[in-house]
């Protein structure tokens, strides 16, 4: 392990960092004014934090899309989520996703093309999403029990991702 650095920027949220896959680690936290605040790591040096404009309500959850293109989703005051996408060079400005997310989302690349997230919503039900070919394909509710955030990554080659998660009973 190296020695913990610090790097510029005042933030109100836990960071989300991923690979790129082409060898870039990036790290994102909502910055104090609700923007997402981006810093790059390249093997052997951080770049400076780039901030990109938004109205952030939870920390962010970044992930691998493609090759060189980085996905990061956070939730939004309204309950929705509010995603950008870095195609290599710039970031997108920021869309909104209609749902009713009472969590920061949790996304994790399936390695298949495609981003996966992972949200609660009211009545302790889990919503997943994934993106792919440049589009969200919509919400599955696949219902549970949850009370804490999601935690989802990557299992398979195949596509397949994992989200475990406390119950809203602490189970």
């Amino acid at each position: 392990w190296g020695t913990w650095k610090s790097l510029a920027g005042a933030v109100s949220s836990n960071p989300s960092c991923t690979s790129d896959g082409k060898g870039n680690v990036f790290c994102a936290a909502t910055a104090t004014n609700g923007n997402l605040q981006v810093a790059i790591y390249n093997g052997t040096t951080w770049g400076a934090p780039a901030k990109v404009k938004a109205a952030l309500y939870s920390a962010p959850s970044c992930a691998e899309y493609s090759s060189g293109q980085v996905l990061c989703v956070a939730r939004n005051a309204s309950g929705s989520l509010a995603w950008s996408l870095y195609n290599g060079t710039a970031w997108s400005a920021f869309a909104n996703l209609s749902t009713t997310a009472v969590s920061a989302p949790s996304c994790t690349t399936d390695i298949n093309g495609g981003v996966i997230c992972a949200i609660f919503t009211t009545g302790y039900a889990t919503l997943v999403n994934r993106f792919a070919s440049g589009a969200w394909e919509g919400f599955l509710n696949i219902g549970g029990i949850a009370g804490g955030e999601p935690d989802c990554t990557f299992f398979k080659a195949t596509g397949e991702v994992l989200c475990f998660a406390e119950a809203y009973n602490s189970g």
